[in-house]
C-alpha cells in the first residue's frame, strides 16, 4: 500500500500482517479507501490454533453510517462480540465491556454510569 492511497482489493482487516502490523500511514490510507470506495464491506474471519474462523463481519467505516447502524438493533449487534476472532459466549460474559453489550442490558448499565 502507498502512503496516500490503497488498493481496495489488498485491504483485509482480518489480516494481522501486513494490514495491522504495517506502518500507521498505510492503515490510514486503507481506511480512507474503504470510506471512499466501499464504506460498508464484508470481511471473512480467520481462525487460529485456539479459535476457529468465525462467520465474518461487516466493517462500517464512515461515522454517519456507524451512528445509523447503532440506532438500529435489528441491523447491528455488539452483544455477539466485538473482537476478531469471536470469543466464545462464556468468555464474552466476563471479559466484555459496555461496548460489547446490546439493549436492554446496555441501556440499564448506561443509566447507572450516567447518573
Amino acid at each position: 500500500m502507498g502512503s496516500t492511497d490503497a488498493d481496495l482489493a489488498e485491504i483485509d482487516l482480518s489480516d494481522v500482517d501486513p494490514f495491522w502490523s504495517g506502518p500507521m500511514v498505510d492503515r490510514y490510507a486503507g481506511f480512507a479507501t474503504l470510506r471512499r470506495e466501499d464504506p460498508i464491506r464484508f470481511f471473512a474471519e480467520v481462525g487460529n490454533d485456539f479459535i476457529p474462523a468465525g462467520p465474518g463481519y461487516w466493517a462500517i467505516t464512515r461515522h454517519a453510517d456507524v451512528i445509523e447502524a447503532s440506532r438500529h438493533p435489528e441491523w447491528f449487534c455488539s452483544g455477539e462480540g466485538t473482537n476478531i476472532p469471536d470469543l466464545p459466549p462464556e468468555f464474552r460474559e466476563f471479559f466484555g465491556s459496555m461496548i460489547s453489550m446490546d439493549d436492554p442490558r446496555h441501556a440499564r448499565l448506561r443509566k447507572v454510569v450516567s447518573a
